[in-house]
């Protein structure tokens, strides 16, 4: 599993990640490498897309901390999820999501050994009407300060990331940026 070292903290206790996905195309070693130069300790990426082996590999070899993945549901159910992973994101952000899915994206995450959280925002889980989740929670609030306070939703009192930028361009690839809160990502790794 990971490592998060001494990498630069961004709004506090925070640590900076960057995902990726299909629209990403192929990334490089020496693109993570400058990501990770500038403090990117997590790279996160969508899986199930012809890019994710390749992704994940350019991230490891470019010497980024922590690696984890997404998966859209219900579109998504049935990827296959590799090991090695420090958490996996249900992404929730399609209509027709319904507890059942995420009973069955959580089950299938645990049983690769990574931990499963809930990749949501405010204005989607109210309107997709889901139940509350005991899973951590991801939070999509693009526009907000990095790590900008949290306005409870669902049964989210905090959120361990934040998502606050979309289609970021800094390394040579277009990435979403987030951070995480180290204390939670530490416990991942202890």
């Amino acid at each position: 599993m990971a490592s998060l070292g001494p990498s630069p903290v961004i709004a506090g206790n925070a640590v900076q990640a960057l995902d990726v996905s299909e629209w990403s195309g192929p990334t490089t070693a020496r693109q993570w490498r400058a990501a990770v130069r500038k403090g990117t300790g997590i790279a996160i990426v969508k899986l199930g897309t012809e890019h994710t082996g390749q992704q994940l590999a350019a991230a490891r070899a470019g010497g980024v901390g922590m690696l984890a993945g997404y998966l859209v549901v219900p579109a998504q159910r049935q990827v296959d999820i590799p090991g090695g992973l420090d958490f996996v994101a249900v992404d929730v952000e399609e209509n027709g999501v319904t507890p059942i899915d995420l009973h069955d994206a959580e089950a299938t995450i645990r049983e690769t050994g990574s931990e499963p959280i809930i990749y949501t925002s405010r204005s989607i889980w109210g309107r997709l009407q889901l139940p509350p989740s005991p899973l951590e929670l991801w939070d999509a609030a693009w526009g907000e300060k990095p790590g900008a306070g949290f306005r409870q939703y669902g049964s989210w009192i905090k959120r361990v990331g934040h998502q606050y930028g979309a289609n970021v361009n800094r390394f040579g690839f277009s990435a979403d940026a987030s951070v995480f809160d180290r204390g939670w990502l530490n416990g991942l790794i202890t």
